[in-house]
């Protein structure tokens, strides 16, 4: 019992330091201190991060090519399957660069 009536009382005292915060905008300054260092961080990862996947494209691409090659050669697949494979691969490609381009929209 006694300590239903402890926790109670920090819940209650939370409760009130907290709207006693919100009401002096210390959160609003909070909220747009992170905003402002999340902007610049965002913005850097950005770069980094279309730099890494256009990197794993073409690596992607590359080995792709080649083993449909290798295939198309050696009379295992024809050149629609090349090409299937190659449409396929770039159309998934497209899908995750519209998600990496918009990712800055999807985070705020």
């Amino acid at each position: 019992m006694r300590l239903r009536v402890a926790l109670l009382t920090a819940g209650l005292a939370l409760l009130a330091t907290a709207s006693r915060a919100q009401s002096s905008g210390i959160l609003t300054d909070v909220v747009s201190q992170y905003e402002n260092a999340s902007q610049s961080w965002i913005e850097h990862s950005a770069d980094i991060t279309r730099n890494l996947f256009a990197s794993l494209v073409a690596l992607e691409l590359a080995v792709t090519l080649v083993v449909g090659l290798l295939r198309f050669i050696g009379g295992s697949a024809g050149i629609g399957k090349l090409s299937s494979a190659l449409l396929q691969k770039i159309m998934y490609i497209g899908l995750f660069w519209t998600f990496l381009s918009s990712f800055p929209f999807w985070i705020r």
